[in-house]
């Protein structure tokens, strides 16, 4: 796009065949591509059934129709709009996932609720069994004849009007069921604590002194240790994390310690191309520096590392 510099108005090419007079000159600013940063609270699904087919994708009817019946069962459970919550299928074929996102100006807090309550995604399945028109015990079909595969008085709305032949409530009956009986439990590692920091202990690299002083101040604190220790999260991308920190359904944040060495021109370059590269594909960058107060730069980052022990 091309931006006139004295009015701040964008403005036509200047090889256009009928661009305007008041177009001419040095005042216009060609290729720029506008764009906007948002920050929403995320949650991302990966149903998962004994039937890898409708999980996948493959037959076009189960995660569309799953998508949205959980955002009606969220609507319900959290008496929240439908432009609140919003819902989108994301990846392809086997890699096909179920992304949610507080589209609310400033989020709703649905998801602390959702995540926090052992038994909030259950009864979010069972309010989407109802929208349904499914029994929530035994999963009789409750409309008759009134909705076949799905009616506006369940998974049809003028929002997702593209969607609607996918729809098909019969077929996530039985997924609902299932998690309508669930529970939600919060994943714990295989190792305790102190094994967790004798494993990333043994696997850092020895010839960074600032690795182990990481790492050090992180279990002497008891903040969040990494998950991961001289990691690769991307095989496409160069850039190898000193450590690398999970995140539930999403990319990871990769942490980078950087020496002496990195101050080098040509060793800073390459680290912010890879680096950039990581972030570009959704994976979260910090970068520790040896010039700056290490505690200072952990609390900097304690949506991450944790407040620490006070």
């Amino acid at each position: 796009m091309t931006l006139d510099k004295r009015t701040g108005y964008w403005a036509r090419r200047p090889d256009d065949d009928d661009h305007a007079p008041d177009v001419q000159g040095n005042n216009l600013l060609l290729g720029v591509r506008p764009f906007v940063r948002d920050t929403r609270n995320l949650l991302l699904l990966q149903p998962v059934t004994g039937d890898e087919r409708r999980t996948d994708g493959a037959d076009g009817a189960f995660l569309p129709s799953l998508a949205y019946a959980l955002q009606r069962g969220i609507q319900m459970m959290f008496q929240v709009e439908e432009q609140e919550v919003a819902v989108e299928l994301i990846g392809e074929e086997a890699e096909q996932r179920i992304l949610f996102w507080e589209a609310a100006e400033g989020g709703t807090g649905v998801w602390p609720r959702l995540l926090d309550d052992a038994h909030a995604l259950a009864n979010v399945a069972a309010e989407a069994l109802k929208v349904c028109h499914f029994d929530v015990r035994g999963g009789s079909d409750l409309a008759g004849d009134e909705c076949s595969h799905a009616c506006y008085d369940c998974l049809l709305s003028y929002r997702n009007q593209l969607d609607h032949p996918q729809f098909d409530r019969h077929i996530i009956r039985d997924y609902l069921l299932a998690l309508s009986q669930g529970e939600t439990l919060e994943r714990t590692a295989e190792r305790t604590y102190d094994e967790q920091y004798t494993w990333l202990e043994e696997r850092r690299d020895k010839n960074s002194g600032l690795e182990g002083e990481f790492l050090a101040l992180l279990h002497s604190t008891r903040r969040r240790l990494p998950d991961r220790a001289q990691y690769r999260p991307n095989p496409d991308v160069y850039g190898e994390a000193d450590f690398y920190y999970d995140r539930h359904a999403l990319p990871g944040a990769c942490t980078f310690c950087d020496g002496p060495d990195h101050d080098e021109p040509q060793r800073k370059a390459r680290d912010e191309v890879e680096r950039g590269k990581l972030e570009e594909c959704g994976y979260r960058v910090i970068v520790i520096r040896h010039s700056q107060d290490l505690e200072a730069q952990l609390n900097r980052y304690a949506d991450v590392f944790g407040p620490g022990a006070k």
